[in-house]
């Protein structure tokens, strides 16, 4: 993901953009392998094209390696 997301890993994370945080967030969230996890406001200071890469990420994610149940709910309809 962090190639997917042209992420700088030579930054340190408080001075990377917004929009590079909740991509930092997502990683962490995704790599976790955790039977639970919960994104909150998982689109903060995306752009659309970001918005959609992540989505359809996190739908490869949960084909490749499912959990007990999947949920995913968007305000954003």
């Amino acid at each position: 993901m962090i190639k997917e997301f042209n992420l700088n890993t030579k930054k340190k994370y408080n001075k990377l953009s917004r929009g590079n945080q909740t991509i930092v967030g997502l990683i962490i969230g995704l790599a976790s392998r955790a039977r639970l996890t919960i994104f909150d406001e998982p689109l903060l200071g995306l752009d659309a094209a970001f918005r959609y890469k992540f989505y359809n990420l996190l739908l490869e994610d949960i084909q490749n390696n499912p959990r007990t149940s999947n949920y995913i709910y968007s305000l954003n309809r």
